[in-house]
């Protein structure tokens, strides 16, 4: 099998109006786990069931029954996005939090059909009243906490270049950029980490980025996510803008003492 978003995302829209969930419960145990014959909660599942029926792996997609593990497993593997941070694509998955405190797991998920106008529209198992149902939400809604990324064979330049998160073993040209990064962090002296001299995400990049997420409050999971990236790039920037000002105002005094001299 090809592994497709356009598979993945056509056989999820398929399955639309289907109104009972035990074809996945009973793929999900006999391929996965056996979890029991009760009409349980499948909106993971379901989306187990297609990236199977897809092609896709368990190292490709997290085979799962439960909502916060498939964020844990998309967040361990670097391919989450917080919402606001990244534009998802058909295929991604979107993962739901039914209260204000959206971030500190998922209680939903689904799989994202399409992005358009300021709303992303959805596929969805065990939504109303049990149902496979499409959906549209805002992307500003406060109930998503964000998007995980499978591993498509179809993932291109426009989506692989949308994910920035890298975490340790990552190689590419994103993690030597980023490497770059913190180097000039450190020799600004933002952070006294000295990063690995490699051209993959090593321990003391590792380290680095730990670093950079506990000096700037951020979450500190050793992933170089987009927040992570814009504090650091942000705090260089600004450094480097205080030096220069810095400089300029050495040769402006200096050039005023010439000019003293002069008269």
């Amino acid at each position: 099998m090809s592994k497709t978003r356009n598979e993945y995302v056509a056989l999820a829209k398929s399955q639309v109006g289907v109104t009972s969930g035990d074809k996945y419960r009973k793929w999900y145990n006999n391929t996965v786990g056996n979890i029991g014959n009760g009409k349980w909660a499948y909106c993971a599942a379901g989306l187990a069931w297609t990236a199977n029926q897809t092609g896709l792996t368990s190292s490709e997609f997290p085979y799962t029954a439960s909502a916060p593990t498939m964020l844990k497993w998309f967040k361990n593997n670097g391919r989450f996005h917080a919402r606001g941070t990244y534009k998802p694509l058909p295929g991604d998955t979107v993962i739901f939090k039914w209260s204000d405190n959206y971030t500190s797991s998922a209680s939903h998920v689904g799989t994202v059909t399409g992005v358009s106008n300021g709303y992303v529209s959805t596929v969805e198992y065990n939504s109303d009243y049990g149902n496979v149902c499409a959906k549209l939400w805002s992307l500003s809604n406060s109930s998503i906490v964000g998007y995980g990324v499978p591993y498509f064979t179809d993932s291109n330049k426009e989506s692989e270049g949308n994910v920035m998160n890298f975490k340790k073993g990552n190689k590419g040209d994103g993690v030597l950029a980023y490497k770059s990064l913190l180097i000039q962090a450190q020799l600004l002296g933002l952070i006294t980490t000295k990063v690995d001299e490699t051209n993959s995400f090593g321990n003391g990049t590792n380290k680095a980025t730990l670093e950079v997420q506990k000096k700037y409050k951020l979450e500190q999971d050793g992933i170089a996510g987009v927040k992570t990236i814009t504090a650091l790039r942000n705090a260089v920037n600004n450094k480097i803008k205080v030096a220069m000002q810095g400089h300029n105002n050495i040769i402006d005094d200096l050039s005023k003492k010439l000019l003293d001299l002069k008269v």
